[in-house]
């Protein structure tokens, strides 16, 4: 055989292995390496997350009633939270029971509010007692302006600091209260009211 013979027999082997490049061209695909044409969006390099949970609005962060924590300062905006409570505890009592008034002036709200508010007592500008436990279990509310939720609030009149004793010492101190809302439309909302003054004797 001649070597211009064997050069035309391997001329269709080499035009069958050209045809599948060819072929992935054809289809578009771009070999590893190459950017993708104009117009084209590229594949992410990572997974995409989520939208991210919506803040807390209106009021202090969660974890604004630790004792000796400063005393937390009242949430704005149309939510507000009023407090009905005695102006004076008598010698011996061991809690404070009054409620919270929840009242909206924008437009008409549907949320999940607490069975009860978180109440503490502060002196000389400083937290002093601990909130009582939350119930887990929420209640459905509808807040429009001219409405009032009325929530019962009580703190026990027991110092949050061992080392300040058993008993809160006689005196003047504020009343400060704190409603999670939460938008059944999203995000939720940290209403704080006070302060309201509280003569313990």
């Amino acid at each position: 055989m001649t070597a211009h013979q064997a050069l035309h027999r391997s001329a269709p082997a080499a035009l069958l292995l050209l045809l599948p490049l060819v072929g992935t061209a054809a289809c578009g695909q771009e070999p590893d390496g190459v950017p993708a044409p104009a117009g084209e969006a590229a594949a992410p390099d990572a997974a995409v997350t989520g939208p991210a949970a919506p803040p807390a609005v209106n009021g202090a962060g969660l974890a604004g009633l630790a004792c000796g924590a400063p005393a937390p300062p009242a949430s704005g905006g149309p939510l507000v939270l009023d407090g009905v409570f005695p102006e004076s505890v008598g010698p011996g009592e061991r809690a404070l029971a009054g409620s919270v008034r929840i009242s909206s002036s924008a437009a008409a709200v549907d949320a999940v509010v607490g069975s009860s508010a978180e109440v503490v007592l502060v002196r000389g500008g400083r937290i002093v007692t601990e909130p009582l436990p939350q119930d887990s279990v929420g209640e459905r509310v509808r807040l429009v302006p001219g409405r009032v939720e009325e929530l019962s609030a009580s703190v026990v009149l027991v110092p949050c600091d061992p080392a300040a004793g058993r008993t809160l010492v006689p005196g003047a101190y504020e009343i400060h209260a704190r409603v999670l809302v939460d938008d059944l439309a999203g995000g939720q909302a940290v209403l704080v009211g006070g302060p309201w003054p509280v003569e313990l004797s």
